[in-house]
This record gives C-alpha cells, sequence and structure tokens, in this order.
C-alpha cells in the first residue's frame, strides 16, 4: 500500500488588514504618543464620515499624519496633526495640509506648481514653498496653524480646519498634478 503526501494548504484570500491584524496581536502595546495620534485619526475619519466627506484618509495609524489619495501616483494630500512645529516653533504643535510629491519628475511638477503660484494663491491664499533638498526627490508645499492635539475638545475644530483645507487642496491640485 502506497502512502500519499499529506494535503497542503495555501492561502489565496485573506482580507486587505490580515497582516497588520495578525501584527498588532504580537506587537507591544502603543506609547501614550502613539495613542493620542492613533485615536486623533480614528476621530477625525469619524468626523469625515459622518459628514458624507469627499476628502477620507487612508485607515488610521499611530503617526502624525493621515495620507489621502489626490488620483496621481507620486502625488498625495496630506492632512497632520503634530505637538512640534519645526519650522515656526508654536507652542503644542500644527495641523498642517500638504501637497507631497515624489517620483523622477516631481522637480519638474513642483516647478510648474510654481509657475502657477499665484492663480494657486489665489485659490488657497498664502502658502509655504520650502526651497527642496535638491538630493531628493521629494518636494512638498504647504499651510499650517498652531494646534493643541493633546486638548480633545479642540478637535472637532481642528478636524473642520482640515477637513477645509484638504477640500481646497484637492480641487486645486487635482487636474494640475496630473498634467504632463
Amino acid at each position: 500500500m502506497s502512502s500519499s503526501a499529506p494535503p497542503r494548504f495555501d492561502v489565496v484570500a485573506k482580507s486587505n488588514d490580515w497582516r497588520g491584524t495578525v501584527r498588532s496581536a504580537t506587537t507591544a502595546p502603543l506609547s501614550p504618543a502613539k495613542q493620542l495620534q492613533l485615536d486623533y485619526w480614528t476621530a477625525f475619519r469619524d468626523y469625515l464620515t459622518e459628514r458624507a466627506s469627499s476628502s477620507l484618509p487612508h485607515r488610521p495609524q499611530p503617526r502624525s499624519w493621515a495620507s489621502v489619495s489626490i488620483g496621481r501616483s507620486g502625488a498625495s494630500l496630506a492632512a497632520i496633526a503634530s505637538t512640534w512645529d519645526p519650522e515656526h516653533q508654536w507652542d503644542g504643535g500644527e495641523n498642517r495640509v500638504e501637497l507631497g510629491l515624489n517620483g523622477d519628475d516631481a522637480g519638474d511638477v513642483y516647478a510648474r506648481l510654481q509657475n502657477e503660484r499665484k492663480a494657486i494663491e489665489e485659490a488657497l491664499g498664502p502658502l509655504e514653498w520650502p526651497q527642496p533638498d535638491e538630493r531628493t526627490k521629494w518636494r512638498r508645499l504647504y499651510v499650517s496653524q498652531p494646534a493643541d492635539i493633546e486638548d480633545r475638545d479642540a478637535w472637532p475644530e481642528q478636524f473642520a480646519w482640515l477637513e477645509e483645507r484638504l477640500q481646497r487642496f484637492d480641487a486645486t491640485f487635482r487636474e494640475r498634478v496630473k498634467r504632463r
């Protein structure tokens, strides 16, 4: 009598967050700062969902930013809630909405946007246009305000500010960043 090999089972389908679920079950608890960030972005996403907002960020993560797709690879919007602001030195941190560009053509897209700066700032108001580091492909421009993300009572006002700017950034940049 011959014996056959035992059956082999391969996972052919799994949920999108399967790896994260397994990883989170085996990792250490979040630090208080990381838990605050996760709470902030979870509440922000809930706020936007309740308002049926078109500016819905990706799944909340314990970090200082939440990414929002803008319809082009190498370009994205980010809502940022930081307890520290290296550029303005505001007490208590900042909220920021940022257009980020990355990739081989990021410098060209950024230069094109700088050529349209007057029209862009007429739509959005004054923006920060940091001098890019030529050693990297990363480019960004943003608007920010002081914010204390540890003050949970202030979150609705911060969320309204972030949502409004995300929508305006999307309307201003979505088609601009797609042009070649």
